[in-house]
């Protein structure tokens, strides 16, 4: 396998990627990876990373993210990378003449669009951040949950209720919604060394190809590989106490205020499914789950310490 640039560089830091987080002890003490992957590179934690936004569309932004992912797969982890691709998508879907709707932070993908939606999944980003994690040394595999029978999925009916507490059901098209979860190729490629770099498509019973949102993916296939944490990353510093104050973010919320916090209308938009992401990887056995800034690769070297960014979503 590849070594990355600087790989033979000085220890890390305390609370670096490869420090337990200060003051945890006992069950829940953050494991030292490296002393994990270097006595036995199964048990080593996996880290669960979902990326997209417009932290995808600059090359200077996106290379510098994936610089601090493999730092993270450096000291010790295994990790995974998930990506949707919004911005490519709807450039996609607008030159091929389709008209990019949305319904509570779901994309609508009419069948006659979904050609668009996964050219741009497959081309224009999934193979884009495949050579550049081998140009920093990674041996990174580019996949789709139609792979390995990895992600099956059955066509999505979103459900909502409108002001007057009346339900509307919404049809999202080639939309699936994850009916089960094969890990077995994910755990192949990450025990050989290998990061896989996994788009949002999957397939169904009949093999018909759908798209699906990326932070519920992301979700489920954290839940299924048991993973230390998950980190969504997005366009905002995490959940906002105040949707329009950008400086109300919150550090810490619990699962069992969400229902709240939606109904208020703070949680909304494209947060409802990041929130999604994080029941599902939480009450599905992943340990840790967190909502970052991705537009700042700087502060998310320090996802692992006392001063961690964003959001951390707590059982």
């Amino acid at each position: 396998m590849p070594q990355a640039p600087h790989s033979t560089s000085k220890q890390p830091a305390e609370n670096s990627p490869a420090s337990p987080e200060k003051g945890n002890q006992g069950k829940n003490a953050h494991p030292d990876p490296a002393k994990a992957r270097s006595t036995n590179p199964s048990a080593a934690p996996i880290l669960l990373i979902k990326y997209g936004g417009n932290a995808m569309t600059e090359p200077e932004l996106r290379d510098g993210v994936l610089r601090t992912v493999a730092s993270w797969s450096l000291s010790g982890y295994r990790v995974v990378l998930v990506h949707g691709g919004g911005p490519f998508i709807g450039k996609a879907m607008e030159a091929d003449g389709h008209k990019s709707r949305f319904s509570d932070g779901h994309r609508i993908t009419p069948p006659e669009a979904f050609a668009s939606v996964e050219r741009a999944l497959r081309l224009d980003v999934n193979a884009v951040l495949v050579r550049r994690l081998q140009a920093l040394g990674h041996a990174a595999v580019g996949l789709t949950g139609c792979d390995g029978e990895m992600v099956r999925v059955r066509p999505k009916q979103h459900r909502y209720r409108d002001p007057m507490g009346k339900e509307v059901r919404v049809d999202l098209g080639r939309v699936g919604e994850v009916e089960k979860v094969q890990p077995g190729l994910l755990h192949a490629l990450l025990d050989a060394g290998f990061m896989p770099v996994v788009a949002c498509l999957a397939c169904d019973a009949q093999g018909q190809g759908y798209n699906v949102n990326a932070d519920v993916f992301a979700g489920h296939l954290a839940a299924a590989l048991n993973a230390q944490s998950l980190v969504l990353l997005t366009d905002v510093d995490g959940l906002r106490a105040d949707p329009e104050d950008p400086e109300s973010t919150m550090a810490r919320l619990p699962l069992g205020d969400v229902d709240a916090l939606t109904r208020e209308g703070v949680i909304s938009g494209g947060m409802l499914p990041k929130l999604d992401a994080c029941r599902i990887a939480l009450q599905g056995g992943a340990r840790k789950a967190r909502i970052a800034n991705g537009t700042k690769p700087v502060e998310l070297a320090r996802i692992f310490s006392d001063a961690a960014p964003g959001t951390l979503v707590t059982p």
